[in-house]
């Protein structure tokens, strides 16, 4: 189980290794088991691999080369040639060549499916090179480190060398160690490379025995090959991965879309179906086998409209193309370039879990001790100290820019209750996240997790969890219209809130407090009866946080909170509600950002001795501050 739901990456990883096993192992004439577990088969000659190579098409194969090769035998060192292990059990008929068999587990154990055979890029580091003898700029590749002699300033045509082969310890199962000789040309980052010696790695082979291996890279050839082959060729052998990578998709696919009673064709390319209410994925989690659907809360809301702010509730862009019927509800379809262009497959629809820091806050009236999750940053107005059942407010709606397609940034209201590094928390509002929509339109979310994202929760209907009962608003659907700076202000009024005689946490949208669903209290271990910590304001994420340069990604509109009403993205009337049943500014309270040279929070009240609103946000990196 993952997220109250089957395993289905599980099973999709199986099915994606065995279609892969079928296109790279080679049909044998012989196969020899050898005594260390491999597997070799013997392949006909014209069968190998090269020749999927589009360049290689009509090659001829030389069997030897013509030149005879000259120079000394290395009689001064005494060291024997070994065999390999394989060997002692058989040998290939002439006419045939000797393939080690890729088994399931390699590819599984192995440190990525998709790049499987290929190292690891991380990048070309420039380094000046200076002895007495030698002058020369090299590639250092990222995260590797180098032992080396080198030759450089001439052309040459030919290298060799006498290797001593040892079994070296190598600690990660993602790392790998080597003895070798290469052979390079070309500019530092973007070189031909062919190289040969031995390698201990785990990833690669699945074990940590000492093995024969060879290399090559071609940047330019490889460029050439995905623009002109793209379906095709990848490190010259067919690219089964991105074949891989589209039955993965179409599987997943499969699972995640429900079968529809209608779909809508929305202006905007997404597409909604209506799903009927009983077959929504909430029903998947195995709490909720015989629940029954409950389509509005018992009780009445209390509290005040929210008269002060003018702004209007901007509709759906779907909902211009049509509606759903009685007795369904819409969601948003996930298409094949979602999962495509996500950052995981695997994780699609789960925000990435980077850990979580404990952060003590201190304010005039506020004393907590916080989770702050990894790689993110926040401006929020913070409410501890007593048991919450509810938290309301109206939340300013903007497009901000976000940097990388990784990256993503909200607008919201969090309820959250337990210890900082596994919490659970009832999120909901608007997000610009190109990783889980493939765009960077304005989004309703709502969001969920009982471990602070660890293992369980999802966006929207992603995972079993949420139970939807509106057939008119869709969980991750774009607005039709956000704000302009000093023109027309859009908004959109959430209240989430304990019905606790019926343990669900009901989530209400709009001016009219309309039900969009539920997250039923079974589902925590905390916040069945109430949480101890309301949040309201902003968040980004970026995998580039703490890194210089920092994140572009804005927070709010993306400017800071400093600028107030028409260009700051506020908050109004942020409320909390105790057992008393009423709602209440939030108390004891306090603001905070993380990176306040990056983005800001403020509590501002344009006249003296009238309720505040909070502002927030920032544009990311700003010089020469926020760098």
């Amino acid at each position: 189980m993952v997220d109250g739901t089957p395993n289905s990456v599980s099973l999709d990883k199986e099915l994606l290794a065995e279609k892969k096993l079928k296109l790279v192992n080679r049909p044998a004439v012989k196969s020899i088991q050898s005594e260390d577990g491999d597997i070799v088969d013997c392949v006909d000659l014209y069968k190998q691999p090269a020749f999927d190579h589009p360049l290689l098409k009509n090659h001829t194969i030389q069997m030897r080369p013509d030149d005879e090769i000259s120079g000394e035998r290395d009689e001064g060192v005494k060291a024997r040639v070994p065999s390999q292990a394989w060997q002692r059990s058989g040998s290939c008929p002439d006419g045939t060549i000797p393939i080690l068999r890729i088994q399931k587990h390699h590819l599984l154990n192995a440190a990525s499916m998709e790049d499987y055979g290929r190292k690891p890029w991380h990048g070309m580091t420039e380094r000046q090179i200076r002895t007495s003898s030698l002058s020369l700029d090299a590639g250092i590749e990222g995260l590797h480190a180098y032992g080396v002699l080198m030759a450089s300033g001439f052309s040459y045509i030919g290298a060799k060398a006498s290797i001593n082969i040892w079994n070296p310890h190598v600690g990660g199962d993602d790392e790998f160690t080597t003895a070798q000789i290469w052979l390079r040309n070309g500019p530092y980052n973007s070189s031909d490379s062919i190289e040969a010696g031995w390698i201990v790695d785990p990833s690669l082979y699945g074990d940590r025995r000492t093995r024969f291996f060879v290399y090559w890279t071609a940047m330019l050839l490889l460029l050439l090959a995905a623009l002109l082959f793209s379906s095709q060729m990848v490190d010259g052998t067919p690219n089964s991965v991105s074949l891989d990578k589209e039955l993965l998709a179409e599987k997943k696919l499969k699972l995640v879309n429900r079968p529809a009673v209608k779909s809508i064709q929305s202006e905007d390319g997404d597409i909604v179906d209506c799903v009927d209410l009983y077959k929504q994925p909430a029903f998947d989690h195995p709490l909720l086998k015989n629940h029954t659907i409950q389509m509005r809360p018992d009780d009445e809301i209390s509290g005040e409209r929210d008269e002060g702010v003018k702004a209007r509730v901007p509709s759906q862009a779907w909902q211009r193309s049509g509606s759903c019927p009685d007795g369904t509800i819409p969601i948003l379809r996930i298409q094949k370039h979602h999962l495509l262009n996500a950052a995981s497959m695997e994780d699609y629809g789960r925000k990435p879990w980077h850990g979580m820091t404990e952060r003590q806050i201190r304010t005039s009236s506020l004393s907590l001790d916080a989770g702050i999750e990894g790689l993110h940053a926040y401006g929020v107005l913070m409410a501890s100290g007593f048991s919450y059942i509810g938290a309301k407010a109206s939340i300013n709606i903007w497009n901000p820019h976000v940097g990388g397609d990784d990256e993503f940034t909200t607008a919201q209201i969090w309820l959250r209750n337990g210890p900082y590094n596994s919490s659970d928390s009832i999120e909901a509002g608007w997000i610009v996240d190109p990783s889980l929509y493939g765009d960077r339109r304005t989004r309703f979310f709502v969001y969920w997790t009982t471990d602070s994202g660890r293992t369980t929760g999802c966006f929207n209907l992603l995972c079993a969890g949420f139970v939807q009962t509106n057939p008119h608003v869709a969980l991750g659907a774009a607005f039709a219209s956000t704000s302009q700076r000093d023109g027309r202000q859009y908004g959109i009024p959430l209240n989430m809130w304990l019905d606790s005689d019926n343990e669900k946490w009901w989530l209400m949208f709009g001016d009219d407090d309309v039900a969009v669903g539920y997250w039923p209290s079974s589902l925590f271990a905390g916040p069945r009866r109430a949480a101890t910590l309301a949040l309201f304001g902003g968040d980004v994420y970026s995998p580039r946080m703490h890194e210089k340069p920092h994140t572009t990604t804005a927070m709010g509109s993306g400017d800071f909170a400093s600028y107030h009403w028409g260009t700051a993205c506020w908050i109004s009337k942020p409320r909390i509600k105790d057992y008393s049943g009423e709602y209440k500014y939030p108390y004891p309270f306090g603001t905070l950002s993380t990176q306040t040279d990056c983005y800001s929070a403020e509590n501002y009240a344009e006249i003296l001795w009238t309720e505040p609103l909070f502002y927030f946000g920032g544009p990311g990196r700003n010089y020469p501050y926020c760098e």
